[in-house]
């Protein structure tokens, strides 16, 4: 996590400065998406609320007057009177101060949700989350700034906005009153010291504000560590290699305590300012007042009358001096806000910016794997017509060889065959790739086919009626690590279709996994084509990683992955699948262990799966999927022969396609063609069967 390029970004300094008002404003747009939304209708609730809790304020500061009066008079009906106001009073404070503590509240939160919603959105497109976590490190821990810095941000920005906006009334209208007191002196004097204070605050926030940064990385970095050797526990252990990682764990916690202790003791000249600025707002309402008194402006009052206006006029003076005090108080949350604000808006920065670079650099896919995106053509239009008299079509034709005999279909597969003739001998209506794909195998194939609820073939059960079917071909590819110079491939050639199997071999390094990548989509190539003819995920090309994947959830949610559980799944179907399918990689237990197929387990499965039972459990999750085509990155390397020819065998009864990386020579018998790889940026082809079509050129 700490690098080079992460000593850099140390190096660059952040402060309360206009580069954050331009950031604070773009995710202000986040936090307030438009005016009738629910958090701006929060906003106006509390600026309503804060105002009437500054107007009882006001009146309750009043009381002490009114009793040194009515004491001073002797007036008990008086004393009476204002005893029950002061007390209403009081409780209607407690109201409002109680409602706006739980309105800030849920507002912090729902910015929170939000900006973190929204953050997601950005961060999971496409496969942004590799490139920033992989391939463009200029921002560190990624993790950190959505779950904490969001947090922190979105807590302090809630304390201190409300008072911040309502702050220019409540002193033009304190200042007024001021006035009206003590002349022009009282409201001079208060803000004199207040633009003096301003202007001293501005300078010790700022160091603030980017140690408040530094201190947020290094507590990332230190989270970072403990989260490595949670995840990583057992080879440290076998290492035994528990006194390394306490060096630079302990190194870590070293910077984390150094940049914390730079940031107090420059928090410590801020706190010492605004204590200062505290008491001294204390005595400079009275040195205020003292002025008129001493003049004389006031002989002609009574003793009781005299300490009454002295009482009030405290109360406006110390008040507006507090409203003063209080902006120079959340100067301090304000370096929070100001902190965690550039981080966020860093990352999103960072985030928009490979998103616009990855478009440039992978739009070859894109056009490749949607040629008609945008505006649908004249074909698209024919075909949805298509499509919906397709089902008109299909339903009537079961309805007439149920109740005539005249129509004697086997399967539903020939009804299909059907409609796939009267499309040909229409030749100006266009034919979906479907309805080609049935017609020509239905001379050499009568097999039944699953449909989905519109009566068209599903894309996942076309695996035995495509037998020529293209799933990748890379035409004069070559290419290397993103933002690097080396080679690792030039002018390769490689078709990958189905019934073909196909073997990736070669030494460490020399760029097996990194093709994989390239094929993907995830890295870029240098010159040549990638041409994808089908989809990425189950439905298409399933790609099984080196490192196993395992999702939080249930045994069920990780056979599933990628999908999602939905309230219309047949789970009483899928129980008996899965079960065969765990049976048969040697897993059966695995439910026992769990508890069931959809008991929500909170364990960490990298640490109750050995790496043969992730290896088998990827293969449940291939074997469920059934996709025509997968991708196995050294699938095997943790299972026994015998359960690697198992699991081969059982992906052709399955129909499944597979291109494989790896460095056992027992995958060579499971394979057509062994596609070679060598340092040098080389590459050469054999047919592993005389059988074998010429798939690698």
């Amino acid at each position: 996590m700490v690098g080079r390029r992460g000593d850099r970004s140390l190096e660059k300094r952040f402060h309360f400065d206009l580069t954050f008002f331009k950031r604070f404003l773009k995710l202000s747009k986040i936090l307030f998406p438009s005016c009738f939304h629910v958090v701006t209708l929060l906003f106006a609730f509390l600026l309503t609320l804060s105002l009437l809790e500054q107007y009882v304020v006001f009146n309750i500061g009043l009381v002490p007057s009114k009793f040194y009066k009515v004491l001073g008079d002797k007036d008990r009906s008086g004393f009476i009177s204002h005893s029950v106001t002061a007390l209403l009073l009081i409780l209607a404070e407690a109201f409002i101060k109680s409602t706006l503590t739980y309105a800030t509240n849920v507002m912090y939160i729902t910015w929170r949700k939000g900006l973190c919603l929204y953050l997601h959105s950005q961060y999971f497109k496409n496969v942004l989350f590799y490139q920033v976590n992989v391939l463009e490190k200029k921002v560190d821990n990624p993790d950190q700034r959505i779950t904490q810095d969001v947090d922190k941000m979105c807590s302090a920005f809630s304390q201190i906005l409300t008072p911040l906006i309502i702050s220019p009334f409540t002193i033009g209208y304190y200042l007024y009153q001021a006035y009206s007191s003590t002349g022009y002196i009282g409201p001079v004097s208060v803000v004199c010291f207040f633009l003096v204070a301003t202007v001293i605050n501005k300078f010790l926030m700022s160091p603030v504000v980017n140690y408040v940064y530094k201190q947020e990385r290094m507590e990332g970095n230190f989270r970072f560590k403990h989260m490595q050797m949670r995840t990583h526990s057992e080879s440290v252990a076998f290492y035994r290699s528990g006194s390394l990682e306490e060096e630079k764990t302990n190194h870590r916690l070293e910077n984390l305590i150094q940049t914390q202790h730079g940031l107090i003791r420059r928090e410590y000249a801020l706190n010492f300012f605004i204590n200062i600025c505290d008491y001294v707002g204390s005595i400079l309402s009275y040195i205020a007042l003292a002025v008129p008194i001493f003049a004389g402006r006031y002989d002609d009052l009574s003793p009781s009358s005299l300490s009454a206006l002295i009482s009030k006029n405290a109360f406006v003076c110390i008040y507006l001096i507090s409203c003063f005090t209080k902006l120079i108080d959340m100067a301090a949350v304000a370096t929070d806000v100001a902190g965690t604000a550039h981080r966020i808006a860093e990352l999103l920065e960072h985030m928009s910016y490979i998103s616009a670079e990855s478009s440039a650099s992978y739009s070859f896919l894109e056009s490749q794997e949607h040629p008609n995106r945008g505006r649908p053509g004249p074909v698209e239009v024919s075909y949805c017509v298509i499509r919906s008299f397709h089902c008109v079509f299909l339903k009537l034709l079961i309805l007439l060889s149920h109740s005539v005999n005249f129509l004697s279909f086997s399967t539903e597969h020939d009804f299909h065959v059907v409609w796939c003739v009267f499309l040909l001998s229409h030749q100006a209506l266009y034919l979906p790739p479907h309805f080609s794909s049935l017609f020509s195998s239905f001379t050499s194939s009568r097999q039944s086919l699953i449909v989905n609820e519109d009566g068209l073939p599903h894309d996942s059960n076309l695996s035995d009626l495509t037998g020529n079917r293209m799933a990748v071909s890379l035409k004069d590819v070559t290419f290397g690590a993103p933002k690097s110079k080396v080679i690792f491939c030039r002018g390769l050639y490689m078709d990958f279709k189905q019934n073909t199997k196909i073997l990736i071999t070669g030494d460490s390094g020399c760029g097996k996994s990194s093709l994989l990548r390239v094929i993907n989509g995830l890295w870029p190539v240098l010159s040549g084509s990638v041409e994808r003819k089908v989809s990425l995920g189950p439905r298409g090309l399933l790609i099984l990683p080196q490192v196993p994947y395992f999702t939080d959830g249930s045994l069920r949610e990780q056979v599933i992955y990628p999908l999602k559980m939905t309230s219309s799944e047949s789970v009483s179907g899928d129980d008996s699948v899965i079960q065969e399918n765990l049976a048969f990689v040697g897993l059966s237990s695995l439910v026992d262990r769990v508890g069931g197929l959809d008991v929500k387990v909170d364990w960490n499965w990298y640490d109750e799966l050995s790496p043969g039972e992730m290896q088998r459990l990827s293969f449940v999750r291939l074997f469920y999927h059934k996709p025509p085509f997968a991708v196995l990155d050294e699938a095997t390397s943790q299972i026994s022969h015998k359960a690697e020819g198992d699991m081969y065998r059982r992906c052709s009864d399955l129909g499944i396609s597979v291109l494989s990386v790896g460095h056992r020579e027992s995958l060579q018998r499971y394979h057509d063609v062994e596609l070679h790889l060598d340092q040098g940026g080389t590459w050469t082809s054999e047919y592993l069967r005389e059988s074998a079509t010429s798939d690698v050129v």
